[in-house]
């Protein structure tokens, strides 16, 4: 199966970097970065992954009770053309509310690699996807 078929039925599309939307600032000593606003796309890109993460490591990261457990389908991690691993994944809540509670693990550590979290959408997943980036 080709990188694009891992994306199930993500549509293709262009939009702007979620990526763009932060505000680049601080949130006290935690050093989380904040938001503006609501999430519009209930989709965050992790940045950062070791190279062997699996999905069930992306499931473990997200296993908290304020957050609805999440599953094998709704997560994608992007490959190169060589077919490894890139450190990134994009991972698809049950809603904008999740992804946005989701954030508070940004900079969190997964394995010895901290784990940066940005809003993103279906359209930069699917791009990532066909890309082989």
């Amino acid at each position: 199966y080709g990188q694009g078929q891992q994306m199930g039925g993500y549509g293709a599309g262009m939009a702007d970097r979620a990526g763009g939307n932060s505000s680049g600032g601080s949130s006290g000593s935690g050093g989380a970065r904040t938001f503006p606003g609501q999430l519009l796309s209930a989709v965050l890109k992790m940045r950062g992954l070791p190279f062997i993460t699996t999905k069930d490591d992306i499931i473990g990261f997200f296993t908290d009770p304020s957050i609805a457990p999440l599953v094998h389908d709704n997560i994608h991690i992007v490959t190169g053309s060589d077919g490894r691993a890139t450190g990134t994944a994009f991972v698809e809540f049950t809603s904008p509310d999740e992804a946005r509670r989701a954030m508070n693990k940004d900079r969190q550590s997964l394995g010895t690699r901290y784990v940066e979290l940005f809003p993103s959408s279906r359209e930069e997943a699917t791009r990532a996807a066909t890309s082989g980036r």
